[in-house]
């Protein structure tokens, strides 16, 4: 009796050719977190944007360019201190 082998040639990347019911029932599974998750960003963003934080923030963002600064003094101080 003969032997038939089948093999898949189909690339990793590429998509199913069939897409089964389950498949399609997950679809609006994962629109309903989707959904959530643009809830949860928003609300996230309003928090972070409010104004409790952007004393905080602008502090952090002052200091944050005054460390580069100094950290832009100190290498052109070392730099210049190497060269000679």
């Amino acid at each position: 009796m003969p032997y038939t082998v089948c093999v898949d040639v189909t690339p990793p990347h590429s998509a199913p050719r069939f897409r089964a019911a389950a498949t399609d029932a997950s679809d609006a599974v994962e629109l309903m977190i989707d959904s959530r998750r643009g809830r949860l960003l928003k609300a996230l963003n309003k928090l972070l944007m409010g104004p409790v934080l952007m004393g905080p923030m602008e502090r952090l963002r002052l200091h944050s360019y005054a460390l580069l600064a100094a950290m832009l003094v100190v290498h052109i101080v070392c730099y210049v201190a190497v060269r000679m």
